[in-house]
């Protein structure tokens, strides 16, 4: 059970989807591209804070993910950035990413960390 989103191109065609898993301890956001599991993103706690964790990538997040402001990178490089732009009317957020081929595992690693912290503001609103 959970929520699934689908991700399609500019055809209508479905590139990759996120589909929530809710068992276990914490959920976790399974991410798929022609119906293969490429990813699995979940959230670890630990003393300090919170660190985001994707499986079966070789990615790691880094940064302030809580203040929208985040980097994805694979060993010392960077795959992507994350940023909210301030100054500006409503919510704008920038996502980008250093080459094209990364361009949609990258939007689906955001927004799995997107529901990610909309799952812990609901589970913080409860306790």
């Amino acid at each position: 059970m959970g929520n699934k989103v689908h991700i399609q191109d500019q055809e209508g065609k479905e590139v990759a989807s996120i589909k929530e898993n809710k068992m276990g301890f914490s959920p976790k956001y399974t991410v798929y591209q022609m119906d293969k599991k490429v990813a699995v993103l979940k959230k670890d706690k630990n003393l300090i804070g919170s660190d985001y964790t994707i499986e079966k990538l070789d990615w790691k997040i880094t940064g302030h993910v809580e203040k929208d402001d985040f980097h994805i990178k694979k060993g010392f490089g960077t795959i992507a950035t994350f940023k909210k732009k301030f100054l500006s009317i409503g919510d704008v957020f920038v996502l980008d990413v250093d080459h094209e081929e990364d361009t949609v595992m990258a939007l689906t690693i955001v927004i799995a960390i997107w529901c990610l912290k909309l799952d812990a503001e609901e589970a913080e609103k409860k306790e």
